[in-house]
């Protein structure tokens, strides 16, 4: 069955725009194919237009993909070009004054061939990976296997001649590499992808669900939380509601939950014990901090202490995390601005030595966080505290979140 996309627009992200699907009345080859319910699917085009540079580029290449694989590296550029400082790191591909302009002009380009690649790649990667549910006693239902990740069928590539598009042929995930090697140097091309749609975002419903509901919610995103953290030994920084996908039944309740708008240069992978449990505590501090801050839910368990979210950041306070660009510690500054926790929502990445200039030592970092911390339930005798729901609300949640229905 031939897909096409609608003019209706259900969702939206930083760098793409999700459409609703239809079926096609012509038979064109360059044309989504599915044998799945449209109603079931969306389109997402990413917005900017890419100047492909090919392997063949082996130098530029290698850069950018040492970018963004060693935060060490991408922290050493940044101070490199921030102060004109030479650098040994940097000897490896840069001897001299040309070639550090050279550098430069490379460092500063767009990201955007190698962030959508690796997004798509991610994706793919997620959705072989799932959460098992087994269902015990008489007629019980057989297990079910939930992906990580929403399933993503396939992809195309348009070049752009002249001002005209001329629309490429969808492929398979599987072929990824095969098909982006088969783009010529330098061509100007755009990327979308048919996937799985997901239900209505939790942002836009989760105030008028009542207590229970609201508990359920929060009990399953404990559990996909721990879930995510033990199968894939990895940090998910930009964990927040926004970037859940939930599907629902019939009545309503949420059956399943996974991750989309899938940015790689956000995850930090350690197959380490003690960082999994630190994974898990950040992931939930985050998620259920933005709703309290940015959709005015309190949920009345996190699945965390006080205490736990102190070591977590302790433990993150290292230079082995916090050269990361998108580090535990910035991301949290970012949404909830430790020192300013009543400000709106603004965009506030720092560096490294930005970081650590804020946050001179762990207990400074701390305290710097002691307004967010203090909003964590703490368990009482005979059951937890009830969900508190504020009647203020903000720009952010009336926005249509990528993959998201209205």
């Amino acid at each position: 069955m031939k897909i096409c996309k609608t003019n209706q627009q259900i969702g939206y992200g930083s760098n793409k725009i999700a459409f609703s699907a239809k079926i096609c009345e012509d038979e064109d080859s360059t044309n989504w194919t599915s044998t799945r319910d449209p109603k079931d699917l969306c389109i997402v085009e990413f917005k900017n237009e890419i100047q492909w540079i090919t392997d063949d580029e082996k130098k530029y290449v290698e850069f950018k993909k040492k970018i963004k694989s060693d935060p060490k590296f991408d922290y050493s550029l940044h101070k490199f070009f921030s102060t004109n400082k030479k650098d040994s790191e940097l000897m490896v591909f840069s001897t001299n004054k040309k070639d550090s302009d050279l550098l430069e002009k490379w460092y500063r380009n767009s990201n955007d061939q190698f962030d959508i690649v690796n997004e798509l790649k991610k994706t793919h990667e997620l959705n072989k990976i799932g959460i098992t549910t087994t269902h015990s006693g008489a007629g019980a239902p057989p297990s079910e296997t939930t992906p990580l990740a929403p399933m993503l069928y396939q992809i195309r590539i348009d070049t752009w001649e002249k001002g005209q598009v001329i629309k490429g042929i969808p492929f398979s995930p599987y072929n990824m590499d095969s098909e982006f090697s088969k783009i010529p140097n330098e061509s100007i091309i755009t990327i979308s992808y048919l996937v799985e749609r997901c239900g209505k975002s939790l942002s836009n419903i989760i105030l008028d669900m009542n207590d229970s509901k609201i508990s359920q919610i929060g009990k399953k995103i404990i559990e996909f939380i721990d879930a995510y953290v033990d199968l894939t030994n990895e940090l998910n920084c930009d964990f927040k509601p926004n970037n859940l996908c939930p599907q629902y039944n019939s009545n309503n309740e949420i059956v399943s939950l996974s991750l989309l708008d899938i940015d790689a240069k956000f995850y930090i992978k350690n197959d380490d014990a003690n960082f999994r449990n630190h994974a898990k505590v950040f992931m939930k501090f985050m998620v259920f901090s933005y709703f309290r801050k940015y959709n005015h839910v309190t949920f009345p368990d996190w699945g965390i202490s006080k205490a736990s979210v102190v070591k977590m950041f302790i433990f993150f306070y290292d230079d082995a995390y916090m050269l990361y660009k998108y580090n535990p510690i910035n991301m949290l500054w970012n949404y909830f601005d430790g020192l300013n926790p009543t400000d709106d929502f603004e965009y506030q990445f720092m560096y490294y030595d930005d970081l650590k200039m804020r946050f001179p030592s762990a207990p400074e970092l701390v305290k710097g966080f002691k307004y967010s911390i203090s909003f964590i339930p703490e368990k009482r005798k005979g059951g937890s505290k009830k969900s508190r729901k504020y009647k203020k609300k903000t720009s952010i949640q009336s926005r249509k979140y990528i993959f998201h229905t209205k």
